[in-house]
């Protein structure tokens, strides 16, 4: 049986469920609309496992061979009208998903993708680290609240781009030399700016030993936010794949998003991993058959290993 936690309105969430429900094959999903009054007894005697009662039903978490998680912030879902955060029912939500976190982080099943080892994302200089390490090309980075060092990087470059450091998500933009006035104002706030790459974007997914690479050309540095973006199919060079696959394992993860530029010089940019990637924006678009590739992961998960009893 395979477990699935998150939100409805999440469109990969939804089409793994209508694939599921097409090959007629049992699952529990953990809906974060109706987590109010649902809980978790955890049990640490041999393994941390636990008990689900969610919708008055009760679920042991050795029924499930294989999870798949794209969470959400529970308090922005439909039905949600808990103002008073020391309300009984928020507290509980709030200890019902730490609970499922820590639960599924230690289940010994195939979990796309365990919550620890999406962490990564939450820094996006110490994931570029990563990502350098694994041989990619990286754009120069800066962190900073002083308008000069800003103003330093964009002489050095002529044109940079301003992003989030956190996994949340924002709209990349950049900055020229007629903007420079602009930088005044990082002063109240630390900022990262990168080097502007020009070339065409590349959206890798690696799903354990598959690989899933749309080519995107665009006018606008974001080309989820422009309205001539062309994604098509492509295939990577093969080093390129490897250190994709390299890269994906190394962060812990089944399942990544990976975003590459080209530079059109051969030079290869990784820009960030994403553990919990919005695939079907580029699978439909392209026809790639993630979804059903990855029900197939999740179904074709081993069984459960018995777990060892401790003994003093």
């Amino acid at each position: 049986m395979i477990l699935l936690w998150g939100a409805l309105h999440d469109s990969p969430l939804a089409e793994v469920l209508q694939e599921l429900d097409l090959r007629d094959t049992p699952y529990l999903l953990i809906n974060q609309a109706n987590i109010l009054e649902s809980k978790i007894e955890l049990d640490t005697d041999c393994r941390i496992k636990g008990k689900i009662n969610y919708l008055s039903k009760e679920y042991d978490s050795g029924m499930f061979k294989s999870a798949y998680i794209r969470t959400y912030d529970f308090t922005e879902e439909d039905g949600y009208n808990i103002t008073d955060r020391n309300d009984p029912l928020f507290m509980n939500a709030i200890r019902f998903e730490q609970d499922m976190g820590i639960m599924l982080d230690n289940h010994p099943g195939r979990i796309v993708n365990r919550l620890s080892n999406c962490f990564s994302n939450s820094s996006k200089p110490f994931q570029m680290d990563v990502i350098k390490a694994h041989g990619f090309d990286v754009p120069e980075t800066i962190i900073t609240s002083s308008p000069q060092y800003a103003k330093d990087l964009l002489s050095k470059h002529n044109k940079i781009i301003y992003k989030s450091i956190s996994s949340y998500r924002s709209i990349v933009s950049c900055i020229t030399a007629k903007e420079v006035a602009r930088l005044d104002d990082i002063c109240w706030c630390p900022t990262q700016f990168q080097q502007y790459i020009s070339g065409n974007d590349y959206r890798v997914h690696v799903l354990h030993d598959k690989i899933f690479t749309t080519k995107i050309i665009s006018s606008e540095s974001d080309y989820r936010y422009a309205k001539d973006t062309q994604l098509t199919d492509f295939k990577l060079p093969a080093a390129i794949e490897e250190k994709c696959f390299c890269l994906t394992q190394s962060l812990g993860l089944h399942f990544s998003g990976i975003d590459l530029r080209n530079n059109g010089n051969d030079q290869w940019y990784c820009f960030e991993v994403n553990p919990s990637p919005g695939y079907t924006y580029f699978s439909n678009a392209t026809g790639q058959k993630i979804t059903s590739e990855l029900v197939d992961y999740l179904l074709n998960a081993p069984a459960l290993a018995q777990p060892i009893p401790y003994f003093n």
